[in-house]
């Protein structure tokens, strides 16, 4: 093989060619690579399905077995990822779920608390006119004229004097309530 090298120099090289390796060597020459007792390497009909695959590979049966362990192992650990994943996953799940159920929580409470305020006031509202509507409403015997006669007219401050109590004023000057004044 020529070798070439970037400043134009090049060079005559010989490579190494790499054999492959020969589990059962040919003519029954025994086991060449570590095989196990008892198996025949000589290619026969009682060769184990193990030989004839290392063989197949052009590896040793040692060897062979080796790789299926890694492999095996590689195949568990596979599984147990897989296995942490669905874990995660489960729990990441959980408290989503979780999280959406406080925050819903917490939402089914500030519309109660709203409910409930707006029910207050409606409440405070229909009290409210229920009370306009008493006041409103004219009273039976005359009751109410009474009341509304003297608030017009100032009691005599000398009968007052005269039954032993004093004449109070009221802050308005003598003003009637604000329901009179419409």
């Amino acid at each position: 093989m020529k070798q070439s090298f970037s400043h134009g120099r090049s060079r005559q090289v010989v490579v190494e060619k790499k054999k492959k390796k020969i589990v059962g060597a040919p003519g029954g020459a025994g086991g060449g690579g570590g095989g196990r007792p008892g198996v025949a390497s000589a290619g026969g009909k009682g060769e184990s399905k193990i030989a004839a695959a290392a063989r197949k590979l052009g590896i040793t049966e040692a060897e062979l077995i080796e790789r299926q362990k890694a492999l095996l192992k590689r195949r568990e650990q596979e599984a147990n990822r897989e296995v942490e994943k669905q874990k995660q996953a489960a729990a990441q799940s959980r408290l989503r779920d979780e999280q959406e159920r406080k925050v819903q929580a917490a939402k089914e409470r500030e519309e109660a608390e709203a409910r409930r305020k707006a029910e207050e006031e409606q409440r405070k509202i229909d009290e409210a006119a229920a009370k306009q509507k008493d006041a409103d409403k004219p009273r039976s015997g005359g009751a109410r004229a009474k009341p509304a006669e003297q608030a017009e007219a100032p009691p005599d401050p000398s009968a007052l004097e005269a039954a032993g109590g004093r004449v109070k004023r009221g802050k308005g000057g003598g003003r009637s309530d604000d329901r009179d004044r419409g």
